[in-house]
């Protein structure tokens, strides 16, 4: 193997680049199953909302929000939002950006949820000792800054206890309302966030189809160079052999050498940067992808890996030795199938056919057997 990879020594930009275009088509295969997941967590079932960071908000509602965040949390959200018209925009957000705001928002509008409703409305309204038909959240704000912050404790206390996916349905509930009294149009929301996953999703598939092509073409050029190399160099070398080296080896031997061998080097090369160097690539990109989503998977995921690994250790004791049979079959048929036609006169003349046929029969066999294994 090393003496065929040193073969290829003006072949390493083509190597770099396959490199790079495997590496390309492993990310963009790992990502597909998280957009298809999207398409049917947050397209159908969160309306096209992906989280709870809210794209614009009334003035009105950032102000309740803010009943439940703290100085720094408040600071943080008006870093990133502008307002205008009464009307809250958020910036360009970075994904580590979106994702603290997120955790900031989903709890603020969970509260704020709770807070409207009825039973929650009369409970505080009874301890506030408020009149009927109080406003809450606006008595709540007119309140002291100690006295607030007490109340607002006792709400998020309850809500740190909560599921993430429980806060997050609570805040998409809340962003669909929201989107509403601004007059959005919540079916073409969620239409616009499948039609802009699937686009993304054809666009990868056209990638990995694209990647997939311009590696198989790097690969057999990169191949058929080194055949035709090597080629070269067995002809010039069995020209330069002795009539002593030539008893050695047989016409069909060498010729087997120089066209089927050379091609089986071909194809194990070929098959090398198309699938040898993509595997590894994708399964070590796949366990981390699988361990940035669960952690707690770990042990499923290396308990696979090793019962995988023991498989193809035990088919490559298998079948390696067979492979190295074959070659020595392929060439008995060669050296079978040549002596029959040369000696085809005299075949004839002592009415051989029948056991030249079974003769032939059974290398044919022999290589067949052995290679369909």
């Amino acid at each position: 193997m090393l003496r065929m990879f040193r073969e290829l020594k003006g072949s390493y930009r083509y190597i770099v680049l396959i490199f790079a275009l495997l590496f390309g088509q492993a990310f963009c295969d790992l990502a597909l199953p998280s957009y298809t997941s999207d398409i049917i967590n947050v397209g159908v079932q969160q309306g096209g909302i992906p989280d709870s960071v809210p794209d614009q908000i009334r003035e009105s509602s950032m102000d309740q929000l803010f009943l439940f965040m703290d100085s720094d949390q408040q600071q943080e959200v008006k870093e990133y939002y502008a307002l205008k018209d009464g009307v809250y925009t958020h910036k360009k957000l970075k994904e580590e950006e979106r994702d603290s705001l997120n955790t900031i928002f989903g709890k603020s509008m969970l509260a704020v949820s709770s807070l409207q409703q009825p039973d929650t409305q009369n409970a505080l309204a009874e301890k506030m000792q408020l009149p009927n038909g109080a406003d809450v959240p606006e008595a709540i704000a007119q309140l002291p800054d100690e006295a607030r912050r007490q109340i607002m404790e006792q709400m998020t206390e309850k809500l740190d206890g909560m599921p993430e996916s429980i806060v997050t349905q609570g805040a998409i509930r809340y962003l669909k309302n929201e989107y509403q009294e601004m007059g959005e149009d919540l079916d073409k929301i969620q239409m616009q966030y499948v039609l802009w996953s699937g686009i993304k999703m054809l666009l990868l598939a056209a990638l990995i189809m694209i990647a997939s092509v311009c590696v198989t073409f790097f690969s057999s050029r990169i191949a058929a160079k080194l055949g035709h190399d090597l080629r070269n160099k067995v002809y010039r070398k069995v020209l330069s052999f002795s009539s002593q080296e030539m008893d050695n080896f047989s016409t069909a031997s060498l010729i087997t050498r120089s066209t089927n061998d050379i091609q089986q080097v071909q194809m194990v090369l070929t098959l090398f940067f198309r699938m040898v160097l993509y595997a590894p690539i994708l399964g070590i990109g796949g366990v981390i992808h699988a361990l940035e989503t669960s952690k707690s998977m770990a042990w499923v995921i290396l308990l696979a890996v090793v019962l995988v690994l023991g498989v193809v250790a035990v088919l490559f004791a298998i079948t390696l030795p067979r492979f190295k049979k074959l070659q020595d079959l392929i060439d008995r048929l060669n050296l079978v199938t040549r002596e029959i036609l040369q000696g085809l006169p005299v075949i004839r003349a002592f009415s051989r056919e029948k056991q030249e046929e079974q003769r032939f029969d059974k290398a044919n066999k022999d290589f067949i057997s052995t290679n369909l294994f």
